[in-house]
């Protein structure tokens, strides 16, 4: 989410896939370290555990020194000195007028945006097979027992 919030708009959309990537990297990484070969018997647990909390654990110490988002601080906390201090830390230039900006648009894009229920999603024909689609979809996934495959 933080990354999300301080890349340029152009390839925050490819930033947001690195979630999922890194979450297929981490069962796949847990997956082969839990081979019998290696970590995966009863005495050698604690290692395993051990190897896999070293990212969160780097992640806890490096979070305090993380200047906080831009767009954070525009539109949630509406400091806009803050904000054009930490947009001028992380594109490295003074005029950054034109992103601040941009947040406020997109935050009052945000604002006109009116939630729907799911109900009125069936009902609307334009998005009506999108829902139905994504919603086969995700019950087939539920039902396929790849999360029990994973699990054991």
């Amino acid at each position: 989410m933080y990354l999300g919030e301080i890349s340029p708009r152009q390839i925050r959309g490819s930033i947001g896939q690195f979630n999922s990537i890194f979450i297929c990297l981490g069962v796949f990484t847990g997956q082969v370290l839990g081979l019998p070969q290696i970590f995966g018997e009863e005495s050698r647990w604690n290692f395993l555990f051990a190897f896999l909390a070293v990212p969160a654990v780097v992640q806890l110490c490096v979070l305090p020194f993380l200047p906080e988002s831009p767009r954070f601080l525009l539109m949630e906390r509406r400091d806009e000195a803050r904000a054009e201090k930490a947009f001028q830390a992380f594109l490295g230039k003074q005029d950054v007028s034109r992103e601040i900006e941009e947040v406020h648009a997109e935050s009052r894009a945000q604002t006109t945006v009116v939630a729907v229920s799911p109900l009125d999603l069936f009902r609307d024909r334009s998005v009506r097979w999108q829902v139905i689609t994504v919603a086969v979809t995700m019950a087939c996934y539920q039902l396929c027992g790849l999360n029990a495959v994973s699990a054991s």
